[in-house]
């Protein structure tokens, strides 16, 4: 026996219609004869499933009937549900992702990425002239977490130079590296006061990135704290740099206050003064792979000195015509340093700003560099070959092609061994074309 229960799209039931269906199809059931006893126990179920789904129409068609009553034409709008706003590319396709723990996630989360190629000619003294092809790709996400709770990762080529994210096109078209840049936490505590925790994006400003103490794409890892109270900002930073099993680990504290100040015609004034403090880096090896990089070592290959980095420096923002302009000078000194070649120093401007398609910027920037004045691993990768006791100058030109493509040169004409018999002359040009998104 079986019993087909069709519903018609006009049909309004009510509670008393479900009862007497469920008179009836119990009838049904106790007037079953022996013969079909066999049956009776799969009959059963299809009648409960088909009761099921018939209970759960009616319960809808109940509901709708009740919404769709008039209410009178006085009566007060209350509990009126409003249509949620849609995020930017939402659309009207229900989310395949149910489950509660996806609520809402697509809009949390944000990805990036960036692609540089570029050409790059080296032409140092003594050396043979090297050019190469070159590319750097990253790409992250960030997700957030809680309104004050941030995690993030970036993946970037390269091998584990904590200096570089550029890979050499060679070695027969093979495979290249990829590796974790930035793995990190992100907690606001409170409107002034949040933490960084991993490895993240370096919390310590440079004035227009000039890399004089921190190369650009130095990684940093361990905590920081960012303190904003009445205008001013202090950043405060502990960071992991040489984990020891039988010896003293390297680590690194740094502090930053830095503040702006508006100035008379909407001119900006930025002043900051840090200070980087080295444990047990003095009697070690240079770090990472033994190279000195310009650093003086003792008689055992070790560094001859500590090092805790005093530094100054400004920016100043104007504009001249149409175009805004940025000066700016930097000051750093070594405070542990055993020998007087402790201190280092940049000083330059920058016209226009390439950020809208079809604009532009040029800086120039002169750099100098003693040879205990900065841990040479961690200055600029590029100037000098990436050697302190050196100077020079820095020559940057950017246009922008659109909103996600842009296009550079650079020029390093620098100097190794400054100010000695053996120096070297070191010139570098850079031409680059980048996209992001």
């Amino acid at each position: 026996m079986k019993m087909n229960l069709p519903l018609s799209a006009g049909f309004h039931a009510t509670r008393n219609t479900r009862g007497l269906l469920g008179l009836a199809i119990a009838a049904c059931l106790a007037n079953a004869t022996p013969a079909f006893a066999d049956q009776r126990n799969e009959e059963i179920r299809l009648l409960k499933a088909q009761l099921a789904q018939l209970s759960a129409r009616l319960e809808k068609l109940e509901q709708a009937s009740a919404s769709n009553k008039k209410q009178p034409e006085n009566a007060p709008e209350t509990h009126k549900a409003q249509p949620l706003a849609k995020a930017k590319g939402q659309h009207d396709k229900p989310n395949a992702l149910q489950h509660p723990d996806f609520k809402h996630w697509p809009h949390r989360i944000a990805f990036n990425a960036d692609l540089r190629y570029r050409q790059e000619y080296i032409d140092e003294k003594g050396k043979d002239t090297r050019f190469r092809h070159r590319i750097r790709f990253r790409t992250g996400m960030k997700m957030n977490l809680t309104p004050d709770i941030l995690l993030g990762f970036q993946l970037a080529s390269g091998d584990d130079n904590p200096v570089s994210n550029n890979v050499t096109l060679d070695h027969a078209f093979s495979n290249k590296d990829i590796r974790l840049n930035k793995a990190y936490a992100k907690w606001k505590f409170s409107p002034r006061l949040s933490g960084e925790f991993g490895k993240f994006s370096n919390p310590f400003d440079r004035p227009n990135k000039t890399p004089l103490v921190w190369d650009n794409d130095l990684i940093p890892e361990g905590a920081a704290l960012t303190f904003a109270p009445g205008g001013f900002e202090a950043v405060l930073g502990w960071f992991s740099v040489e984990e020891r099993k039988a010896d003293k680990d390297t680590q690194l504290w740094g502090a930053q206050l830095r503040k702006s100040f508006t100035l008379a015609g909407g001119n900006r004034l930025k002043l900051a003064a840090s200070y980087y403090d080295y444990l047990h880096l003095q009697g070690f090896a240079p770090l990472y792979d033994g190279k000195s990089r310009g650093n003086l070592l003792d008689a055992n290959g070790a560094y001859l000195s500590d090092y805790n980095e005093f530094e100054l420096f400004g920016e100043y923002h104007t504009r001249v015509g149409q175009w805004p302009l940025l000066v700016f000078a930097d000051y750093t000194q070594n405070t542990a340093a055993e020998t007087d070649q402790d201190t280092a120093w940049t000083a330059g401007a920058q016209l226009g700003k390439a950020k809208k398609p079809g604009t532009w910027q040029f800086s120039l920037a002169w750099l100098s560099t003693d040879a205990e004045s900065v841990v040479g691993l961690f200055n600029d990768s590029d100037f000098a070959g990436g050697n302190v006791n050196a100077k020079g100058a820095l020559f940057k030109f950017k246009y922008a092609i659109n909103a996600k493509t842009y296009a550079g040169l650079a020029y390093i004409d620098s100097q190794k061994n400054k100010d000695s018999a053996s120096a070297v002359d070191y010139d570098r040009l850079q031409v680059d074309v980048g996209w992001k998104f």
